[in-house]
């Protein structure tokens, strides 16, 4: 986990500079780390190759017999171990978008090159292996993510805030740089939030076996008195100083009635154009499902899934 936690950090950090070589380097690394700590946590034995017996005698706590020491061990690749730790955990991922993971990791290892297009899918699925086996092992995400603890899935934002910061260092060819950051952005958008739905989607039918809710259990849902002060209770808390307003809508991913939008009043709040009385103009900031877990940050996020506008409060608040 101590390798582990350094690859990861690294590998956002990265990520974070546009360095998408070294971001996948290091989150195939650390999602390799982080698999054999979930399959070491049940037994050491589970990360030994078969036909090392020095391995296994260590691992077996028989290392004084053993005919060299811990660190000539040989042990499963990265690929074997998320084989073997699907058996004794849930996993997010499918073995197929782990394999693009593995594939962009080994491209850098052995040739120094990796599809680029692949780094967003490849780093959100690093960060879902990660949060599972935390998850599993019963570990905190601040004391894992540190600075990222709250970016590691706002992949958006992370790579935005380093192109901001680039952008204030760099005078010239000013209109060239805003519509390059815009593209970069978008882009990163599209890939963050597809590896998010599915990442929600995944995690929905690995808590309830079906795809997404059934009818009947949409109107039950909807039909509960504390359904909305339920759903704040089982997503993240709100991190701004002042209060949000909150709307609710149907989840994009699992159709659960009461996903959660919260945002801050803009200026001008209040459109009397709205029937409702004392309707609320919300500016959305962030969307929470309590079922599913999908979870998203940021204009561009909310942008590409048609949710970044002002709605006005009432039973199910659309964007206007």
């Amino acid at each position: 986990m101590r390798t582990a936690k350094a690859q990861m950090r690294r590998a956002l950090a990265s990520f974070s500079r546009g360095d998408n070589g070294m971001a996948v380097l290091h989150a195939g690394i650390g999602d390799e780390h982080l698999l054999k700590a979930a399959l070491v946590h049940r037994s050491p034995a589970l990360i030994v190759e078969p036909r090392d017996l020095s391995g296994l005698l260590h691992a077996a706590g028989l290392g004084v017999s053993a005919p060299s020491p811990v660190t000539s061990a040989k042990t499963i690749g990265a690929a074997e171990a998320f084989k073997r730790a699907r058996h004794v955990m849930e996993l997010p991922v499918t073995e197929k978008e782990h394999d693009t993971l593995l594939r962009a990791r080994n491209g850098m290892a052995h040739m120094g090159m990796h599809e680029s297009e692949e780094t967003i899918a490849a780093v959100a699925t690093a960060v879902a292996v990660a949060d599972a086996v935390l998850s599993d092992l019963g570990l905190k995400v601040s004391e894992f993510w540190g600075e990222y603890a709250w970016s590691r899935t706002d992949l958006v934002e992370l790579r935005a805030g380093e192109v901001r910061r680039r952008q204030r260092e760099e005078e010239s060819a000013e209109t060239d740089r805003i519509h390059e950051q815009m593209t970069d952005e978008w882009n990163v958008a599209r890939g963050a939030v597809n590896a998010k739905i599915r990442y929600a989607a995944r995690l929905f039918e690995a808590r309830h076996g079906i795809a997404a809710m059934t009818e009947a259990m949409v109107v039950a849902a909807w039909g509960a008195e504390d359904g909305v002060s339920r759903a704040l209770e089982q997503v993240r808390p709100w991190t701004d100083d002042a209060p949000p307003e909150i709307g609710v809508l149907p989840c994009l991913v699992c159709k659960h009635p009461h996903a959660i939008l919260r945002g801050q009043v803009g200026t001008g709040g209040r459109r009397p154009s709205w029937p409702a009385p004392g309707a609320t103009v919300q500016i959305p900031e962030m969307y929470d499902c309590p079922a599913c877990s999908m979870e998203l940050d940021g204009y561009m996020e909310l942008l590409f899934i048609g949710l970044d506008g002002p709605f006005h409060q009432d039973e199910h608040p659309f964007p206007s």
